[in-house]
């Protein structure tokens, strides 16, 4: 009849309108999957980076420190004067060894509460002339007054990278910085069969900083006894 076959042609009509709303939506999932392909990549977390990361105090764990930056976040320029690579009161190394960069490290200064404060935060570029895997890290850390020690902290190991975030907050009890200097050496972990290597230094004289307030800055690690105030050899032996 007539009533049967109207009905009939409804059913078909409903049929191909559910499938060309399925088809739709099909073609839109795959534009989405085809633009969420080509979009660029979403920038790293800020978490991840040495600009906000975790210290961890000599004693107690500080949780998220943030350090206002006086510098840049970016390492320090190239030019044709050492002094315009250097960082806040970095000691200029001898004309001999001002091309023998060894890589950047970035550290804090602070007094707070009768404390100097010295953030090892991380390094960047550790030179590496070995075929195998890059090396276990520490950085160890020396007050001086002239070429005698005061004091000296060392962090713990990163294993196996040239970019190591060593997140470590060190306490001086000296606060009177007058005359004095931090020295700061990275040195690859050895076994008992390995001779002790030190990928770079970077000396500081802490009465060129402004100590009231947080300086945290990249600066260039140079051979070690690039400076007049050379490493002693007992230096060497901790």
């Amino acid at each position: 009849s007539d009533e049967s076959i109207s009905s009939e042609n409804v059913r078909r009509l409903s049929s191909k309108s559910d499938k060309s709303v399925t088809d739709a939506d099909s073609i839109r999932r795959l534009s989405s999957q085809s633009h969420d392909l080509l979009a660029p990549p979403k920038p790293p977390s800020r978490t991840s980076s040495c600009s906000s990361i975790f210290f961890s105090d000599d004693e107690d764990l500080l949780g998220q420190i943030s350090l206002p930056l006086q510098t840049s976040d970016r390492l320090g320029p190239e030019g044709d004067d050492i002094t315009s690579i250097l960082g806040p009161g970095q000691i200029t190394p001898k004309p001999s060894a001002e091309t023998k960069v060894c890589g950047n490290i970035k550290l804090g200064f602070m007094i707070s509460k009768g404390h100097l404060q010295v953030d090892i935060i991380c390094a960047a570029g550790l030179h590496w002339d070995s075929l195998t895997q890059p090396p276990d890290t520490y950085v160890k850390t020396y007050l001086m007054e002239g070429k005698r020690v005061l004091q000296r902290k060392k962090t713990t190991v990163i294993k196996a990278t040239l970019d190591p975030v060593y997140r470590k907050r060190i306490k001086y009890s000296a606060s009177n910085v007058h005359g004095r200097l931090m020295k700061i050496d990275i040195w690859k972990r050895t076994s008992n069969f390995d001779k002790k290597a030190c990928l770079g230094e970077v000396l500081v004289r802490l009465d060129g900083l402004d100590l009231s307030k947080s300086t945290v800055a990249w600066y260039k690690l140079f051979q070690m006894n690039s400076t007049e105030y050379g490493s002693e050899e007992f230096l060497n032996v901790w």
